[in-house]
């Protein structure tokens, strides 16, 4: 289903009645509620592909302020604090008290109820994960997820088969992009009369199918590498 779909479907389609005479809340209840925001979050992150800031974390005075940013498919609040080239992914559990008995005979134990997940500038004890603070890129309009240049050397004539070249790059965490390309010659040869196509999309790489009828003298190719949805800065 396609992610505008996808929203769509949870975030108008899914409701809760609510009446005077109250309502029957359950754990399956709960579970709606939750998945109600999870799915929908999750296909709105990958609209901007990669790490990304969505709002705030701006530096002020020495320090990062708080904002919101995505993180590997979540979006996750972001604490500030002072500036730092780490931050850290935090994920605290709370336990609630739990009734394990009965209600004649109780018998109270603590166990996990909520997990509270969040961002925070600098290198924090009993974090998930910490990383460099460099990886965060502000989601911007139209923002380019990468471009580079490739030298294919000369290209024979393929009149049936053709020929695959394989384009590399990091990894920008999302197969679903444009690439907006263009291809020169490094002599004076007039470059016409050849066919090419992308084929085999993926986060770190993707493919160049060419055929042509006549040579193609010492080509380089330039690429950039758009994503398929705005991003937006807020």
């Amino acid at each position: 289903m396609p992610i505008l779909e996808l929203i769509i479907k949870y975030c108008t389609m899914n409701k809760i009645f609510t009446t005077p005479r109250g309502f029957p809340f359950d754990e399956v209840t709960m579970e709606r509620l939750q998945a109600q925001y999870d799915e929908p979050t999750e296909a709105l992150s990958a609209i901007f592909g990669g790490d990304r800031i969505l709002k705030g974390v701006i530096s002020s005075g020495g320090n990062y302020t708080d904002g919101f940013i995505v993180f590997r498919g979540e979006i996750l609040p972001f604490v500030g604090g002072p500036i730092d080239n780490i931050f850290s992914i935090i994920e605290e559990v709370i336990d609630l008290p739990y009734n394990v008995g009965t209600r004649a005979a109780p018998i109270i134990e603590d166990h996990p109820g909520y997990t509270i997940r969040y961002a925070q500038i600098g290198t924090i004890g009993g974090a998930e994960t910490t990383l460099t603070f460099s990886r965060l890129k502000r989601a911007r309009l139209l923002e380019y997820s990468r471009r580079g240049q490739v030298f294919l050397g000369t290209i024979v004539p393929t009149v049936r088969e053709g020929i695959l070249i394989q384009v590399t790059f990091p990894d920008i965490a999302t197969s679903s992009y444009q690439v907006v390309s263009s291809f020169r010659s490094l002599t004076s040869v007039f470059i016409s009369d050849f066919y090419f196509q992308i084929q085999n999309q993926t986060s770190t790489s993707f493919q160049i199918f060419i055929k042509t009828d006549i040579e193609l003298p010492q080509l380089t190719y330039q690429y950039t590498l758009l994503p398929n949805f705005l991003s937006f800065a807020l």
